[in-house]
């Protein structure tokens, strides 16, 4: 579990940049009401007891990103769910796959050979220049290009989804197209983030009292 003194003092420096509570979820892997509560501490300087803390789950999943052969199954299942969805017509077939980021390259290259499509690596870049900061999105030029493409995404861990909103931005700008994205973990529980449809083989969600 990690320090929630850290976690502060990591906050305060991206607020002092000037990021919005959606990008520090998204650079932190945290939800978005952590992100305000970690904003509210941040700018007070001290761990305050009230309010209290949010409920949030922190998705560690370095038992299976340790051993390939755990990282071959999951790649396994999440091809599985993909080619699934493609069958009952909720992703389009895809002309290439894309792993998003470090964490999401090694699922992807497994779900790709599966499904007999090209690789693409996507990383998202956090910028700063002077007293301003933003997302932008690179695409590895040792992998396939997603120019003029349909682009199935594979991920590891979905928070705000702003992830997968950035690189469908980025996408229209190449004129490819995302047609889906497979997750290992989902946080969010959604299915589906700015039109692209998402499907997780893991949703961690916080019970409610009704």
């Amino acid at each position: 579990m990690r320090n929630l003194e850290e976690l502060i003092s990591k906050t305060k420096e991206m607020v002092d940049k000037g990021l919005t509570t959606e990008e520090i979820a998204n650079r932190l892997n945290v939800q978005l009401d952590t992100a305000a509560w970690l904003k509210m501490h941040a700018k007070k300087g001290v761990l305050a007891k009230a309010p209290p803390e949010p409920v949030d789950v922190y998705a560690d999943w370095s038992q299976i990103g340790s051993s390939f052969i755990r990282v071959e199954y999951a790649g396994l299942m999440l091809s599985d769910l993909a080619m699934e969805n493609i069958e009952k017509g909720v992703f389009q077939e895809p002309d290439i796959v894309a792993g998003v980021d470090v964490d999401g390259g090694p699922i992807a290259l497994i779900v790709a050979r599966e499904l007999g499509k090209p690789l693409a690596l996507l990383r998202q870049q956090h910028v700063t220049e002077g007293n301003k900061c933003y997302e932008t999105v690179i695409e590895e030029s040792s992998f396939s290009e997603i120019k003029n493409k349909k682009v199935l995404l594979v991920d590891d861990v979905l928070t705000t989804g702003a992830r997968i909103k950035i690189i469908g931005e980025f996408a229209k700008e190449c004129a490819a197209e995302i047609v889906g994205a497979v997750i290992l973990i989902d946080k969010k529980g959604v299915d589906a983030v700015t039109g692209i449809p998402v499907k997780s083989l893991i949703k961690v969600l916080p019970l409610t009292r009704g």
